[in-house]
């Protein structure tokens, strides 16, 4: 079954998204595709409504491979820090690292510019090993008939082995049509419900590294 790697990081205070964008790009991209040979790579950034002080993250990376195997050849040895410009840039105890099996409940458009990501504890009572916990195997049925507006995309990757303690179990990706959609439908009673206690962020486009299968 496919793995997808998820990566959230934060910039140093101070470091502008220009300068930290233009190490990733140049080299710390161009690096990890070459040593983890993933089917796909992309990395985005977050908008912001509030000072990036209070943003739980500035930016994700996205890798997807074949299997657990392929996943655990291309981190068998920890990536060369050494000469990496962004490492003095991130901010390494702000990161978060889910690595999941992803379930595509409605299978749309990718629109990543009008998409809600949600970082999610996990439910009560629930098992979380990769599979979907049963709360939340009818989310995306209950956002379709309900909301105003539907998503176009509904996508919730779990992670397969998480910590005890781990604050966050998976990531619940939902794509509108547009903008105005998204804000509608943020606020809506059934997704405040459905999606409450997680956090919110707002991705950009991405920088794709390697272009590849999506699913």
């Amino acid at each position: 079954m496919r793995i997808k790697h998820i990566r959230f990081g934060r910039r140093r205070a101070g470091v502008p998204r220009d300068a930290f964008q233009e190490a990733w790009i140049r080299h710390h991209a161009p690096m990890m595709a070459k040593k983890t040979q993933a089917e796909r790579y992309y990395q985005v950034s977050f908008s912001t409504v509030a000072r990036e002080s209070d943003t739980p993250f500035h930016h994700a990376v996205v890798l997807w491979y074949r299997d657990y195997d392929h996943w655990q050849r291309a981190y068998a040895a920890p990536p060369p820090l050494e000469g990496d410009p962004t490492v003095p840039l991130s901010d390494r105890r702000g990161g978060l690292l889910l690595v999941t099996t992803e379930h595509v409940l409605v299978d749309g458009p990718e629109t990543l510019a009008t998409s809600s990501w949600y970082l999610r504890p996990a439910p009560p009572d629930a098992f979380i090993g990769g599979e979907l916990p049963l709360a939340w195997q009818r989310e995306a049925e209950v956002l379709m008939r309900d909301v105003q507006s539907p998503p176009v995309r509904f996508v919730t990757s779990i992670v397969n082995d998480p910590a005890p303690d781990a604050t966050y179990v998976a990531l619940t990706e939902v794509g509108w049509p547009t903008e105005t959609v998204r804000t509608s439908g943020e606020q809506s009673r059934v997704v405040r419900e459905l999606l409450s206690g997680s956090t919110l962020l707002h991705p950009a486009q991405p920088v794709t590294v390697i272009r590849g299968p999506a699913q």
